[in-house]
């Protein structure tokens, strides 16, 4: 929970490089960026439901319309990067030999913007949503505790019997 905190209280626009899959903690780090470009073929995908656990929702909702999210969290649906480019969640899909030169080239172009105003305007324009988003991760994190408490005790009543 700290370093999601962490990173959401960054001041400054965080430029991500998707190299490949990003999948639960790494989808959520996606979310975090304000530019991402990708190689093609990476996508997203939030598989905690199927590994008994509530998660990652409340930060995918960033990535995709509503409905998409849903079926990436209930059904396990991947959001491919050409669907992330549609959606405007991607920025460029890149060559994995550019991935990283693109992603300074981008940086650059945001740091020769007034720091100042950059830090503000992005502040006021992720705030609202920020404090969404984690507060979803601790209704996420409070509801997993109970269940993978419970899912240990069967576990060992099994072993036990």
């Amino acid at each position: 929970a700290g370093f999601f905190s962490a990173l959401a209280g960054v001041a400054v626009p965080i430029v991500g490089a998707l190299n490949g899959p990003a999948v639960g903690g790494g989808a959520m780090i996606a979310a975090e960026c304000d530019v991402l470009l990708a190689v093609p073929g990476a996508d997203l995908s939030i598989p905690e439901l199927s590994l008994g656990v509530p998660g990652s929702g409340s930060h995918a909702k960033r990535l995709a319309p509503f409905f998409k999210v849903s079926r990436m969290l209930l059904l396990g649906e991947r959001l491919t990067v050409e669907e992330a480019v549609t959606f405007g969640t991607v920025a460029q899909i890149v060559p994995a030999d550019r991935l990283v030169s693109v992603a300074v080239q981008t940086a650059s172009r945001i740091a020769a913007l007034e720091p100042d105003a950059v830090r503000a305007a992005r502040a006021i324009f992720r705030g609202p949503e920020r404090s969404a988003a984690q507060a979803g991760y601790r209704a996420e994190m409070a509801a997993a505790v109970p269940i993978v408490g419970a899912r240990l005790e069967r576990e060992r009543a099994r072993g036990a019997g």
